[in-house]
């Protein structure tokens, strides 16, 4: 009796262990799948529903320990889908728009019509939408970090007004330099690539974000300046008289400055730990009024 109850265990065992290694080759394959088809953010959002509802049901049934580890089990799918639209915005959305801006400045008259209506919008969206992905992406990485205080409305709009004029910026002065020099500019992209690649490794650790920011935004407006300087020098005179020839010069700076202006106000003002330290300050002197 006793050994077949030690066979029926056994047997028990091992078709658990067939169906765990089943669902293991099912989610292999379905991770494949979804990587060929580009099918991971949606993936991720499923799984941040998933756990959404689980929390809400852990909620209805008083179980809040279970409603907790749930609700930062989606905040982290949501991080991850955060992640994954800054990667779709800056390896797929922008190399197009410099392509498209390209080719405008390149082929485009000075007449205004409804392709180049729509080809502004769709530039402008495109742009819009990079800016977004990087202020999200920010404010998905401190929800889902217990320790973090959460980035409120305003600190987000400065957020994306920071991303959005210096991405403005970037996109038009890679644009600019790409429609006389191409070649060129795809061998100054690389090489802008493996620095900045080489600072990530050599800076990996935690340090003073101050003087990162500085190294890296002080790069990038001195590589703006220079493609800039290299653009207005290098056209031909039919350039020179074309449509755009003021127009751009501007834009490609201006904005730079605006995002850096933006990024100096959120640290200054509007950073989590910053609002934190006006919220204790009106606490103490709402404290003392009382007190007195």
């Amino acid at each position: 009796m006793q050994r077949q109850d030690e066979e029926i265990d056994l047997d028990l065992v091992q078709l658990q262990n067939h169906k765990s290694a089943q669902m293991m080759t099912k989610k292999k394959v379905c991770c494949i799948l979804a990587i060929v088809f580009q099918l991971a953010p949606v993936i991720h959002y499923y799984d941040t529903l998933i756990y959404a509802l689980k929390a809400r049901k852990c909620e209805k049934a008083g179980d809040y320990d279970g409603q907790k580890q749930y609700y930062f089990k989606m905040l982290k799918e949501d991080q991850d889908v955060a992640l994954l639209r800054v990667f779709e915005c800056f390896l797929e959305a922008a190399p197009q728009q410099v392509l498209q801006l390209t080719i405008l400045l390149k082929h485009y008259n000075s007449d205004i019509n409804l392709e180049f209506i729509h080809q502004v919008g769709s530039i402008i969206s495109s742009l819009a939408s990079m800016g977004w992905a990087m202020a999200s992406y920010n404010r998905s990485i401190r929800l889902a970090q217990r320790n973090k205080q959460t980035i409120g409305i305003r600190g987000s709009i400065f957020q994306f007004l920071w991303h959005f004029c210096v991405t403005v910026s970037r996109i038009l002065t890679v644009s600019l330099i790409a429609s006389i020099w191409p070649l060129y500019t795809i061998a100054a992209c690389i090489c802008h690539w493996i620095i900045m690649t080489i600072w990530i490794i050599v800076e990996s650790h935690d340090g003073n974000t101050l003087l990162r920011h500085v190294f890296f935004y002080g790069l990038c407006f001195c590589e703006n300046l220079i493609a800039n300087l290299l653009w207005m020098f290098n056209l031909s005179k039919e350039a020179r008289n074309s449509w755009y020839f003021c127009t751009y010069i501007f834009p490609c700076t201006v904005p730079f400055l605006l995002g850096i202006a933006a990024m100096i106000v959120y640290y200054m003002f509007f950073h989590p730990t910053k609002e934190e330290q006006v919220e204790s300050t009106l606490r103490n002197e709402d404290r003392l009024n009382c007190m007195s």
